[in-house]
């Protein structure tokens, strides 16, 4: 669960600040987008609830009903720019896994495009501060299931030791190419897409899992 989900509180009426006809997932989720937004644009210490209500367009009660202190704003931005990224690379069940793989790294990359500057603030995030440490490592875990899953690893505890260290190392890798390509402009999307999937085809049959590897490569 997200911190923001976390922090839904209740949705009837008489939530400070709430606006008519906007249901409670719906002020959440807008306050929360607006916390996102600035986290890519403001440093961190601007980040603050005051500074989310005014460009909310909400009273800062509204906000201080999610979120109480200033400090909780950032693991819910972060959270909530991983949940965006979870919902565009679930992976497409009813298409062939290389197909399936090449379309979700693709959508990945196509949020990002849209959001590069809290990309390049999430991945700068110091990992020793504790406000953001917990969710950090919650993402990385959470795409390493999803991978892993998709692999036929449902429990990541029984992948073996080499094919979780290729998976890993190729997170790195692919969070290293899509920074070069904000930065560049080039490759296409689609193209860096494929290339990546290729790579993580040839880092699990180097790790000795040919299998998986032969199902994203065809």
């Amino acid at each position: 669960m997200s911190a923001a989900a976390a922090r839904s509180g209740p949705s009837g009426a008489g939530v400070p600040g709430e606006t008519p006809g906007r249901t409670a997932h719906e002020r959440r989720r807008h306050i929360v987008a607006v916390a996102t937004r600035l986290f890519g644009e403001r440093p961190e210490d601007e980040l603050t609830v005051p500074a989310v209500a005014h460009a909310a367009g909400v009273p800062v009660a509204a906000v201080q009903h999610l979120y109480a202190r200033d400090a909780e704003l950032l693991p819910a931005a972060v959270a909530y720019a991983v949940d965006e990224i979870g919902e565009r690379v679930l992976p497409y069940l009813d298409l062939p896994p290389r197909e399936a793989a090449v379309r979700s790294v693709g959508a990945y990359v196509a949020w990002l495009d849209g959001h590069a500057d809290a990309y390049a603030r999430l991945i700068a995030i110091d990992p020793l501060d504790p406000a953001a440490d917990d969710v950090i490592r919650g993402v990385a875990a959470q795409t390493e299931r999803l991978i892993l899953g998709e692999l036929y690893y449902p429990h990541v505890e029984d992948a073996p030791a080499p094919v979780r260290h290729a998976v890993v190392s190729w997170l790195r890798t692919m969070h290293t190419a899509i920074g070069a390509r904000i930065a560049l402009g080039a490759p296409r999307a689609d193209e860096l897409a494929e290339q990546l999937v290729d790579e993580l085809a040839a880092a699990l049959r180097d790790a000795g899992d040919g299998e998986s590897a032969e199902r994203l490569a065809t």
